[in-house]
């Protein structure tokens, strides 16, 4: 009998259709079997056939393993069906998912927008004669359709006069909307133009656009200070990334940093980009095709997760470990706070 990858696809097991020959094994039969019969699969599986999922952006290279073979056992017990309901695979019984009402309760989401995000400004603004805008209101400002609007009309602002006054006629750009402490919104703006050419633009004329004092411009000189400043939602850092100091990844997360997701609204985007950009590559190879790829790279970063489920957490059904490799380049001082 040979086992074939839609059976197990079927079943929303992810194994890649070239593993196909290593099912032949009375291990895998076993393991159909087992699904077939019931709710319980294992997901051991030999280490030249666990894959990496690799994410290329600028300099660097993601590679994101999981293990699945901490405990050898995964009891599923939830299978997602339409009109968002899913069934306890234990008990039977249809259940329909309680909406989340801000983005910092559906934890999941929010970490991958961070990470996209943190991504897209390495890939694109690393290296480039671009500005970093900061745009706040010098009162309250609770009401994000209204701080919408203002954004919108700023924008179409500077369009226009980069396209007179400077001759730009395409801007490349991400946008990020952020609350501060008390909830008032304000945005960031990572922009920079389509051919290269700088944006030359004072602080005083944009804050003539905005129409608010609070207001600021910087250049771009440490993309990845930057992307990881915005992509964990106001960080405070022990160090300004100077050229002395090594900025390996995160130092030391605000409290306020987790109270502020509370403002996001369920759905609510934390970014926008232009058409345009250049979008992480992301791919899936053995772990070991993965470190051939990055061996000319530099390890600047590694954390591992374990995924554990049952009432008291007992039973550890995998374990993912999150690296970050990046060419070698020299740090730049960065003039942000």
């Amino acid at each position: 009998m040979r086992i074939n990858y839609s059976d197990f696809k079927k079943l929303g097991i992810d194994f890649e259709e070239d593993d196909n020959e290593v099912f032949e094994s009375p291990q895998y039969r076993t393991m159909l079997e087992e699904i077939r019969a019931g709710t319980i699969y294992k997901t051991i599986r030999p280490d030249a056939y666990k894959l990496s999922s690799v994410i290329e952006y600028g300099n660097n290279v993601d590679v994101i393993t999981p293990s699945n073979r901490a405990s050898g056992e995964w009891f599923k017990k939830i299978r997602n069906l339409p009109d968002n309901k899913y069934v306890d695979l234990e008990t039977g019984v249809i259940k329909k998912r309680k909406k989340n009402e801000t983005r910092a309760q559906s934890i999941s989401n929010l970490n991958k927008s961070l990470s996209d995000l943190r991504r897209l400004i390495i890939a694109n603004f690393t290296d480039c004669d671009g500005l970093f805008i900061t745009l706040a209101y010098d009162d309250y400002m609770e009401d994000y359709s209204v701080a919408q609007k203002d954004y919108n009309r700023f924008y179409n602002k500077f369009k226009y006069y980069c396209k007179s006054k400077l001759n730009i006629e395409k801007l490349l750009f991400i946008k990020v909307v952020e609350p501060k402490a008390s909830g008032s919104w304000h945005f960031h703006i990572l922009v920079k133009s389509e051919n290269g050419s700088k944006i030359k633009i004072s602080e005083d004329r944009l804050r003539k656009m905005w129409g608010q004092k609070s207001v600021s411009v910087k250049p771009i000189d440490n993309a990845k200070g930057l992307a990881y400043y915005l992509g964990n939602l106001t960080v405070n850092y022990k160090n300004n990334f100077s050229e002395d100091e090594d900025y390996d990844i995160l130092d030391i997360l605000a409290k306020d940093t987790y109270d502020r997701r509370k403002y996001y609204k369920s759905g609510m985007r934390l970014f926008s980009s232009s058409v345009g950009l250049k979008r992480p590559a992301v791919t899936r190879m053995t772990k070991a095709e993965a470190m051939n790829k990055v061996a000319d790279y530099e390890k600047v970063y590694e954390n591992v997760k374990e995924i554990r489920i049952g009432e008291k957490n007992d039973k550890l059904v995998n374990v993912i470990t999150y690296e970050t490799y990046e060419k070698k380049r020299e740090h730049r001082k960065s003039n942000f706070n």
